[in-house]
């Protein structure tokens, strides 16, 4: 009886939670539909068939009377090379969908040349030099940002708008700081000098088999075990500094790994919790930063 009242419990509150719903905007069909869309509209081919075919599967894309480009003056064909979603910019009715394509405008320009060919005069077989036509292709390549307007209606999408290009915008920036030791900035005492010699040992130890072996031999140093099983190969350390925090030790180390097999190496960061027992150290908590704690 009382597991009835509890399934039936679960279920009002069930009931009574509200769904949160996801917006058409953000739903993958969104990201489906575009896709389609945007291989049909870039590739444009040669074959005056073939764009018929285009213009016709365009039409069942766009939305109803939204007239499409005329490419009869397009000697040539466009064929997209990549693409890769940017973003998607969400209004009330609608959205844009960006994406970051390359793509080549092929221009095909009739040329001549000059080339010899066998003829007979008679029995005698001549050899004379004459005029040929030929096309040639002239590539053009484009990288741009192409911007979709979409709509969502009863479940599918339309585009609702012409599409245009913008520059694909710069995505980096070097107007802020690295991420710092903020137990340094703060000029935090560290640790005795012998306890910073045993830290550092324990550290050189760990890091080899951090590097070297898998999660499961490190069960017995880390509360969360996790190991790089062979991929790198533990050189050194260059930065270390350890605190001492509520009781426990706070470290912060940065160290050069070498991928194995190879003299290529990376520098990586880490911020590591000791706590000790019976003269032993034990990693209560390790993190890829030299931020936070």
């Amino acid at each position: 009886m009382e597991t009835a009242k509890n399934t039936s419990k679960i279920s009002s509150l069930l009931k009574e939670k509200p769904v949160e719903k996801i917006s058409d905007y953000q739903s993958n069909k969104l990201l489906l539909f575009t896709n389609d869309f945007l291989e049909q509209y870039i590739n444009v081919p040669v074959n005056i068939d073939d764009r018929t075919m285009r213009t016709e599967t365009l039409a069942k894309l766009y939305a109803t009377e939204l007239k499409q480009d005329d490419l009869s003056n397009f000697e040539g064909y466009r064929e997209l090379k990549s693409k890769t979603y940017f973003s998607t910019v969400e209004y009330k009715d609608m959205a844009i969908v960006q994406y970051d394509v390359t793509y080549n405008n092929v221009g095909l320009v009739e040329k001549e040349r000059k080339k010899k060919e066998k003829y007979k005069d008679g029995k005698t077989e001549k050899i004379r030099e004459v005029v040929e036509k030929y096309q040639e292709k002239e590539i053009k390549k484009v990288h741009a940002l192409i911007n979709i307007p979409v709509r969502s209606v009863d479940g599918g999408y339309t585009v609702i708008e012409n599409v245009f290009f913008t520059q694909v915008p710069k995505l980096s920036t070097n107007k802020t700081k690295p991420v710092e030791n903020k137990m340094d900035v703060e000029q935090k005492p560290e640790i005795s000098a012998t306890e910073k010699d045993n830290v550092e040992a324990f550290l050189q130890d760990f890091f080899k088999r951090y590097a070297s072996t898998s999660v499961d031999d490190l069960a017995y140093m880390m509360k969360k075990p996790e190991a790089l099983n062979g991929l790198k190969e533990f050189q050194e350390i260059i930065y270390f500094k350890a605190y001492e925090q509520k009781k426990q030790i706070l470290v912060k180390v940065s160290l050069i790994f070498k991928d194995t097999g190879s003299t290529m190496t990376n520098t990586e960061d880490f911020s590591l919790t000791l706590s000790k027992k019976d003269g032993k150290y034990f990693i209560e908590k390790l993190t890829h930063t030299l931020g936070g704690n």
